[in-house]
Protein backbone atom coordinates (compact mmCIF):
# COMPACT_ATOMS: atom_id res chain seq x y z
CA UNK A 1 0.00 0.00 0.00
CA UNK A 2 1.40 3.35 -1.09
CA UNK A 3 1.69 5.52 1.89
CA UNK A 4 -1.08 8.34 2.02
CA UNK A 5 1.64 11.67 1.20
CA UNK A 6 2.99 9.64 -1.73
CA UNK A 7 -0.31 8.78 -2.97
CA UNK A 8 -1.47 13.03 -3.02
CA UNK A 9 1.91 13.44 -4.78
CA UNK A 10 1.28 11.09 -7.55
CA UNK A 11 -2.15 12.52 -7.67
CA UNK A 12 -0.47 16.20 -8.44
CA UNK A 13 2.46 14.71 -10.90
CA UNK A 14 0.05 13.08 -12.66
CA UNK A 15 -2.59 16.15 -13.49
CA UNK A 16 0.15 17.83 -14.47
CA UNK A 17 1.44 15.12 -16.74
CA UNK A 18 -1.51 14.08 -18.54
CA UNK A 19 -2.23 17.87 -19.41
CA UNK A 20 1.56 18.50 -20.83
CA UNK A 21 0.37 15.09 -22.66
CA UNK A 22 -2.74 16.69 -24.27
CA UNK A 23 -0.75 19.61 -25.49
CA UNK A 24 1.32 17.81 -27.19
CA UNK A 25 -1.27 15.43 -28.81
CA UNK A 26 -3.14 17.77 -29.63
CA UNK A 27 -0.67 20.05 -31.00
CA UNK A 28 0.50 17.27 -32.92
CA UNK A 29 4.24 17.30 -31.39
CA UNK A 30 3.86 13.20 -31.09
CA UNK A 31 3.73 11.00 -33.69
CA UNK A 32 -0.17 9.88 -34.54
CA UNK A 33 0.50 6.25 -33.22
CA UNK A 34 -2.14 4.12 -31.21
CA UNK A 35 0.53 2.95 -28.59
CA UNK A 36 1.74 6.95 -27.74
CA UNK A 37 -1.81 7.88 -27.27
CA UNK A 38 -2.47 4.45 -24.90
CA UNK A 39 0.75 5.15 -22.94
CA UNK A 40 0.11 9.04 -22.35
CA UNK A 41 -3.65 8.73 -21.71
CA UNK A 42 -5.41 5.51 -22.32
CA UNK A 43 -3.67 3.77 -19.63
CA UNK A 44 -4.42 7.07 -17.04
CA UNK A 45 -8.28 6.62 -17.49
CA UNK A 46 -10.36 3.71 -15.45
CA UNK A 47 -12.60 1.26 -17.30
CA UNK A 48 -15.62 3.40 -15.53
CA UNK A 49 -13.84 6.69 -16.02
CA UNK A 50 -17.02 9.49 -16.60
CA UNK A 51 -15.80 13.50 -17.12
CA UNK A 52 -18.37 16.22 -16.90
CA UNK A 53 -17.20 19.20 -19.17
CA UNK A 54 -17.93 22.90 -18.54
CA UNK A 55 -21.35 22.55 -20.56
CA UNK A 56 -22.88 19.66 -18.57
CA UNK A 57 -22.02 17.27 -21.21
CA UNK A 58 -21.05 13.25 -19.31
CA UNK A 59 -18.54 11.45 -21.28
CA UNK A 60 -17.48 8.24 -20.27
CA UNK A 61 -14.21 6.10 -21.02
CA UNK A 62 -14.62 4.65 -24.10
CA UNK A 63 -16.47 7.99 -25.96
CA UNK A 64 -13.44 10.16 -24.19
CA UNK A 65 -10.63 8.28 -25.60
CA UNK A 66 -12.13 7.96 -29.10
CA UNK A 67 -12.67 11.86 -29.19
CA UNK A 68 -9.36 12.86 -27.36
CA UNK A 69 -7.52 10.21 -29.80
CA UNK A 70 -9.39 11.61 -32.75
CA UNK A 71 -8.27 15.31 -32.14
CA UNK A 72 -4.59 14.71 -32.62
CA UNK A 73 -3.36 17.70 -34.16
CA UNK A 74 -6.47 19.78 -34.41
CA UNK A 75 -4.29 22.52 -32.90
CA UNK A 76 -1.08 22.02 -34.73
CA UNK A 77 0.55 24.84 -35.54
CA UNK A 78 -0.61 26.88 -32.97
CA UNK A 79 0.62 28.70 -29.51
CA UNK A 80 -1.89 26.35 -27.33
CA UNK A 81 -0.81 25.34 -24.07
CA UNK A 82 -2.62 24.67 -20.57
CA UNK A 83 -1.22 25.58 -17.10
CA UNK A 84 -2.52 23.65 -13.85
CA UNK A 85 -2.67 26.15 -10.94
CA UNK A 86 -3.73 25.71 -7.04
CA UNK A 87 -3.65 21.95 -7.00
CA UNK A 88 -4.96 20.99 -3.66
CA UNK A 89 -6.59 17.83 -2.02
CA UNK A 90 -9.44 18.13 -0.53
CA UNK A 91 -10.18 14.77 0.39
CA UNK A 92 -7.64 11.56 0.77
CA UNK A 93 -7.93 7.30 1.64
CA UNK A 94 -5.90 4.78 1.17
CA UNK A 95 -8.21 3.55 -1.78
CA UNK A 96 -8.86 7.33 -3.26
CA UNK A 97 -8.22 10.76 -3.57
CA UNK A 98 -10.31 13.53 -4.32
CA UNK A 99 -8.36 16.68 -5.74
CA UNK A 100 -9.10 20.42 -7.04
CA UNK A 101 -7.32 22.66 -9.33
CA UNK A 102 -7.61 25.21 -11.67
CA UNK A 103 -7.05 24.59 -15.72
CA UNK A 104 -6.43 27.72 -17.56
CA UNK A 105 -6.34 27.33 -21.65
CA UNK A 106 -4.08 29.70 -23.51
CA UNK A 107 -4.53 29.93 -27.47
CA UNK A 108 -3.59 32.65 -29.35
CA UNK A 109 -4.74 35.99 -27.50
CA UNK A 110 -7.47 33.82 -25.94
CA UNK A 111 -8.00 32.53 -22.21
CA UNK A 112 -10.08 30.41 -20.56
CA UNK A 113 -9.94 29.12 -16.67
CA UNK A 114 -11.88 25.92 -15.84
CA UNK A 115 -12.44 25.00 -11.72
CA UNK A 116 -11.77 20.83 -11.67
CA UNK A 117 -12.39 18.57 -9.53
CA UNK A 118 -10.32 14.72 -10.09
CA UNK A 119 -10.95 11.74 -7.98
CA UNK A 120 -8.14 9.03 -8.31
CA UNK A 121 -7.60 5.73 -6.99
CA UNK A 122 -4.27 3.73 -7.36
CA UNK A 123 -3.52 1.59 -10.07
CA UNK A 124 0.33 0.21 -10.14
CA UNK A 125 -0.48 -0.47 -13.65
CA UNK A 126 -1.10 3.42 -14.76
CA UNK A 127 1.04 6.45 -15.25
CA UNK A 128 2.26 7.51 -11.45
CA UNK A 129 0.65 4.43 -10.02
CA UNK A 130 -2.90 6.41 -10.34
CA UNK A 131 -5.93 6.53 -12.35
CA UNK A 132 -8.48 8.59 -13.14
CA UNK A 133 -12.05 7.83 -11.76
CA UNK A 134 -13.74 10.92 -12.23
CA UNK A 135 -13.61 14.42 -13.58
CA UNK A 136 -16.00 17.33 -13.56
CA UNK A 137 -14.73 20.65 -14.87
CA UNK A 138 -16.83 24.21 -15.00
CA UNK A 139 -15.97 27.13 -16.45
CA UNK A 140 -14.06 29.72 -13.89
CA UNK A 141 -14.79 33.37 -13.70
CA UNK A 142 -11.40 34.29 -12.78
CA UNK A 143 -9.37 36.47 -14.75
CA UNK A 144 -5.92 34.97 -16.87
CA UNK A 145 -2.93 35.48 -14.62
CA UNK A 146 0.44 35.72 -16.42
Amino acid sequence: MVCEMEFERACNTEVIRIHAFFVDWLTGRYPNSSEIFWKGCGKAFSKDLVLINPSGEVSRNGDLRYELQKAYGNLEGSNFNMKIRNFQVLQSHPDWCLTMYEKWHYHGSITTARQCTALFRPNPSAPNGVEWVHIHETWSCRRAEN
